[in-house]
């Protein structure tokens, strides 16, 4: 009985127009066809790939296709899985993204409801990252580039500038948090 079925009444009834489409276009122009799809010969619909070739005699007169069908379920149901876990990391990406705007935005307003500034010091490059505030509070104008390690030095108190430096160096060897009370040029303590 199922001999005498064409293989298309055996496509998934979502993808039989989607697949009848291309075995027709393929047909026209005498071209392999290859196509992924589910097969409806039980309730389970596994996934299929589809591939044939046009097979053709010494006069290359088309003779007809030659083709497989292939069970692609498991590497569908993998593809799926992978796909829905992505989407769910997505998603979660999302959330966290959304929960590090939002510190951040309490940590700012923290920051400025306290005056405080804050800073980053990226070693390797020797680059001084600095909010607006530490600008102001340092009675410097922000010139739109990274400053270093020195330009910072350079608004200390001379006096306090070797105790500075000790305790940094201290700090970056065990890398240690450190405290450091000094004077800037023409202010008090900081």
């Amino acid at each position: 009985k199922s001999l005498k079925k064409s293989w298309v009444e055996y496509l998934h009834p979502d993808d039989r127009d989607s697949v009848t489409a291309q075995w027709h276009t393929a047909l026209q122009g005498y071209q392999p066809f290859q196509t992924e799809c589910r097969f409806q010969h039980s309730a389970a619909a596994p996934w299929v790939y589809i591939q044939a070739a046009p097979q053709y005699n010494r006069r290359l007169d088309l003779l007809g296709y030659i083709g497989t069908i292939t069970d692609i379920t498991p590497l569908k149901e993998s593809q799926l899985a992978l796909t829905e876990l992505n989407t769910q990391l997505e998603a979660r990406v999302a959330e966290r993204t959304a929960e590090i705007h939002l510190l951040m935005e309490r940590q700012s307003l923290a920051l400025k409801a306290g005056s405080l500034g804050w800073w980053e010091w990226d070693i390797q490059s020797d680059r001084l990252f600095w909010d607006d505030l530490l600008y102001t509070l340092h009675g410097l104008t922000p010139i739109g580039s990274a400053l270093v390690y020195g330009d910072w030095l350079a608004t200390l108190h001379p006096d306090d500038r070797p105790t500075v430096t000790a305790i940094m160096t201290r700090a970056l060897l065990p890398r240690e948090a450190y405290r450091a009370d000094f004077s800037e040029i023409g202010r008090a303590h900081v």
